[in-house]
């Protein structure tokens, strides 16, 4: 197969379109799965609350819920970015306990001299 033989998206999309039967087909199934939904379905496996979730995202529940019940057109490029963010894992919060890390890998030094005659 060579590279000339492979149709675009944009040409298969054209193509498709074409049959104005699955256009409102594919119209439909476009608006059934938004930018917004995906970020509203993720937002819920993450299983944190509303509140929470708009305190990650730096706005509060109200503002929160303007987004939540926009469209995508409403969405500005901040608004999905804080999204986005807010959807990211948050570092944590407490130092590993003690004994854990590098100091419990790193290994030991071999005692040289009159060190080494002292049990350890």
């Amino acid at each position: 197969m060579k590279i000339t033989d492979i149709e675009t998206f944009s040409d298969k999309t054209a193509q498709a379109y074409a049959d104005p039967a699955l256009a409102v087909e594919l119209d439909a199934l476009a608006a059934s799965h938004s930018l917004l939904d995906t970020l509203q379905a993720a937002r819920a496996r993450l299983g944190v609350s509303f509140d929470e979730f708009a305190a990650r995202m730096g706005v509060t529940p109200d503002e929160l819920e303007r987004i939540d019940s926009g469209t995508d057109a409403d969405l500005s490029h901040n608004q999905i970015a804080a999204y986005v963010a807010a959807l990211m894992p948050r570092p944590r919060r407490n130092p590993p306990a003690r004994g854990i890390g590098r100091a419990a890998t790193t290994p030991r030094r071999k005692r040289t001299g009159a060190a080494a005659l002292v049990p350890a």
